[in-house]
């Protein structure tokens, strides 16, 4: 047996011994960055549909000259090249039983970049999730990892960082290592929303109160009694934390609400799952958030499975059964336990007010049921537990090219909606038919579906909204931005689609040949654009660039240029 490899094996399981041996002591973390701490984003902060997993760093030098270290040693365990989510990520296991997440990077540590591209290469990926061999890339704390960037699903440049629990992979808060600024400024009280509710959790009606500040820490309403003609409401707070160095508006740390001095509800963000996320829209007020206007819930419905609240035997709901004043207390603060507290009376009104009519044509809809709905050309299916909370639906599905789902209340959907229609349509033509929406950008988005028979075609859908069935017959446009040529190494171009896919389906794909040899490129979901670098190898010649573009529907588009570089 060859003598290296036998000292190479030998260092490599002492090292995993040292390793496992060290699993379970504290964790000794260091900044990723070595200049000032200023954070955009918060942990547990609302996002447009989950809570966000980590914090963000903002930069300080620009793109790309803010380099990001490894928070402790311990060896890279996962690779993300992706035009969207996370863009470029890195993920780093730590023997204290947490791993290290890095999301956004402009670029990666040549040693790194090097090994990916090669597995890219070989298996002819533009986007790859790589689980990396334990032990092929150690890492040593406060070690050049990357470059900060806007990669992926980034509005900016920032980083994108976590703390998650290697075992069960659940975001930990990163202020709990050390990771945040000093911040001495409190959360800020814009107003309060009160709801008024039937016993399973249907909102009745709601109505929004600004807040008055008092000082730095104390708010108020402008009548200091609330008087409702309902027997049980519920309270919503509109807040936000900011940090010192930063304008950003973040999500707050921590909430509790009193009722006659006795803690009713409240929660802290120390820790979140995955799994539950999609159920932010049950945290919030989903109408007030498509409306910008981030209102976080201080109870709970039978809708909500979310586990991180601590609450009294009425979830938060507040009952005004006698005509007394229920004195109401709210306290939010930020991890540094800086607060903001706010405080009013509620009573309920002499009379009560009527319950509200129920709309003709309508049939109300509780979370816990299910619904399936049978029409001429079309049949829909909500499965239980998929609305956020008990509505009136009025759905129409009697046209073949038109399915209305639209509802006078905005609710959030936490499973999607099955839509079955029965439609004949030529065997070469089925795998273009789509069924598509209209978004707030004005932009086709598309939902892609199966055939079950010949005649019946089966598409999820993820909003209540009016989708039209059509089909898609034209191809992605390719376009040549900026060709490699003798002062300019880069290449690169645009591929757009007349659709834009919705999250469950995979957006355009494209191969790029260079002199008839497969190329690897990198994505920019959000500008459509595609890159390349020239080899240094290759210069002086003439070369022919080959673009093939294929949307979902296998409609398909080619390019054809030749430059001289």
């Amino acid at each position: 047996m060859n003598r290296f490899f036998i000292i190479k094996t030998g260092l490599l399981a002492y090292t995993f011994l040292l390793y496992f041996q060290s699993i379970g002591q504290p964790c000794d973390f260091q900044s990723p960055l070595k200049t000032r701490t200023v954070l955009s984003g918060s942990f547990a902060e609302p996002r447009t549909g989950h809570f966000h997993s980590g914090v963000d760093y903002k930069q300080h030098y620009g793109i790309p000259r803010d380099t990001i270290y490894a928070v402790a040693s311990g060896f890279l365990s996962r690779i993300v090249i992706k035009p969207d989510g996370y863009g470029n990520a890195l993920y780093i296991t730590h023997s204290c039983g947490r791993t290290s997440v890095y999301a956004h990077l402009h670029s990666l540590h040549p040693k790194i970049r090097s090994y990916i591209d090669e597995i890219m290469q070989q298996e002819q990926l533009y986007a790859i999730d790589h689980n990396v061999p334990s032990g092929i890339l150690p890492v040593s704390q406060g070690s050049f990892i990357g470059i900060m960037g806007s990669t992926g699903r980034s509005s900016g440049p920032h980083l994108h960082f976590e703390i998650r629990d290697t075992k069960t992979e659940q975001p930990i808060n990163p202020a709990q290592y050390g990771f945040k600024p000093k911040d001495n400024i409190p959360p800020v009280i814009r107003g309060i929303m009160i709801y008024t509710l039937t016993p399973d959790g249907q909102e009745l009606t709601k109505q929004y109160m600004p807040a008055i500040k008092v000082n730095n820490t104390l708010y108020q309403l402008s009548r200091p009694i609330i008087e409702f003609g309902a027997l049980l409401v519920g309270i919503g707070i509109h807040t936000y934390d900011q940090m010192n160095g930063a304008n950003n508006h973040n999500g707050i740390y921590a909430l509790q609400l009193k009722v006659d001095g006795q803690p009713q509800f409240g929660y802290t963000m120390n820790r979140l799952d995955f799994s539950t996320s999609k159920y932010i829209h049950a945290h919030m007020d989903y109408e007030a958030k498509m409306d910008n206007k981030y209102i976080m819930k201080c109870f709970r419905n039978s809708a909500n499975p979310l586990t991180f609240y601590k609450e009294s035997g009425e979830k938060g709901v507040i009952a005004l059964y006698d005509r007394i004043n229920r004195h109401i207390q709210i306290k939010v603060s930020d991890i540094e336990d800086n607060q903001a507290i706010i405080s009013f009376e509620i009573k309920r009104s002499d009379s009560l007010a009527p319950l509200p009519s129920h709309p003709d044509g309508t049939m109300r809809l509780s979370p816990e049921d299910s619904l399936l709905v049978r029409g001429k050309y079309t049949d829909i299916y909500i499965p239980k537990n998929s609305l956020a909370a008990p509505v009136f639906l009025n759905i129409r599905s009697d046209s073949v090219s038109i399915i209305d789902l639209r509802q006078t209340r905005k609710i959030a959907l936490y499973n999607p909606i099955k839509i079955r229609k029965r439609l004949i349509v030529e065997p070469k033509l089925r795998q273009k038919q789509v069924l598509y929406r209209v978004d707030k950008k004005g932009r086709l988005q598309s939902y892609r579906g199966s055939w079950s028979s010949d005649r019946t075609w089966i598409v999820d859908v993820d909003q209540l909204d009016l989708y039209y069935v059509g089909m898609d017959t034209i191809p992605p446009k390719i376009k040549a931005i900026s060709l490699p040529n003798g002062q300019r190494r880069r290449g690169s171009i645009v591929i757009e689609d007349n659709f834009t896919p919705n999250a469950s389906v995979d957006a355009v794909v494209f191969d790029v040949y260079l002199d008839g040899q497969w190329l690897l490129c990198q994505h920019d979901i959000k500008t459509h654009k595609i890159w390349w670098d020239m080899p240094l190898n290759r210069q002086n010649q003439e070369h022919h660039l080959s673009v093939i573009a294929r949307d979902a529907a296998q409609n398909e588009s080619t390019l054809e240029r030749t430059f001289y570089y």
